[in-house]
């Protein structure tokens, strides 16, 4: 029992003269680091992007957010924080997730929420589509501007977006935190473009 109860500690080596063997953290950690480098070639895409859905907010309208698999979470996420939920330092913002399974959940729900002059982000991260090609299509119908933040070319959510930002090729779980950091450098910079407005 005492095994159990025994105070730990976690140091990290000094890098001087240190050979550590590459294990699951250092490959995970050097697996993320070359993602994140491939993730610079999306600034202007994003930095446009987010241009786009200050300017929809700005004007009045809504943000809607919705994902697949783990980006559920994320859209979550990342609605509370334009909405003040998770940001209460800022003005709150038109934001709000939808959730819900089946294939034709979202859709309906883009359907009763969604308005002309609103904006849609699709989270997939990579994952099949599923729902989010029905509440996709809902969307343009009533004429919300759609983006996609999805996983690796070819991906087939693409077609049914006006944006998309393309994550590159990537294990699950590494694209799922490059999704969120994405989803966190958009939420900012929709701040920022509101803010300078």
């Amino acid at each position: 029992m005492a095994l159990l109860t025994e105070p730990l500690q976690f140091l990290v080596p000094a890098a001087h003269g240190l050979s550590v063997p590459v294990g699951g953290f250092l490959r995970a950690w050097q697996a993320q680091r070359v993602l994140f480098d491939e993730l610079r070639g999306l600034q202007v895409a994003l930095e446009l992007t987010a241009q786009r859905l200050a300017n929809c907010l700005g004007a009045g309208g809504k943000l809607l957010w919705c994902g697949q698999g783990a980006s559920v979470a994320t859209a979550q996420r990342l609605a509370a924080m334009l909405s003040g939920v998770l940001r209460p330092d800022g003005r709150p913002l038109a934001a709000l997730a939808l959730s819900g399974m089946g294939m034709d959940v979202l859709a309906r729900q883009v359907q009763a929420l969604g308005r002309p002059g609103d904006a849609i982000v699709m989270l997939s991260a990579g994952v099949a589509p599923g729902p989010l090609l029905e509440a996709a299509r809902a969307a343009a119908d009533g004429a919300l501007l759609v983006v996609g933040l999805l996983g690796p070319a070819p991906e087939e959510l693409a077609a049914d977006c006006h944006l998309t930002l393309q994550l590159p090729e990537a294990p699950p779980e590494r694209r799922e935190e490059a999704e969120l950091f994405l989803g966190h450098c958009l939420c900012g910079l929709i701040r920022d473009q509101l803010a300078g407005a």
